[in-house]
């Protein structure tokens, strides 16, 4: 089964998404991976682990091979660079 243990640095984010996809076919997703909002102006994603609620930050580079991992979110993207964007955003429309 896959978990968060499973991300590693330097491990491929593709080949670890299809054990997932082919572990969990049919059955209750365990972990859920998410990517963050356009205005936050990041290229990391969130894994979660829904059993636990554990949560972790992980960075890809072009060939999807994990290159940095982080348990904080204020690691992942900057919040004020985000709230700010939401903002403008906000006001522009």
């Amino acid at each position: 089964m896959v978990t968060l243990k499973d991300f590693k640095i330097g491990a491929d984010y593709k080949a670890i998404r299809k054990q997932y996809i082919k572990e969990c076919c049919g059955e209750k997703e365990v972990i859920t991976i998410s990517e963050f909002p356009s205005f936050c102006m990041t290229a990391y994603r969130e894994a979660k682990d829904d059993r636990t609620e554990e949560k972790l930050y992980f960075l890809c580079d072009d060939n999807a091979i994990i290159i940095d991992i982080t348990e904080k979110k204020e690691n992942a993207y900057n919040h004020a660079v985000a709230f700010s964007n939401l903002l403008e955003i906000a006001a522009n429309n």
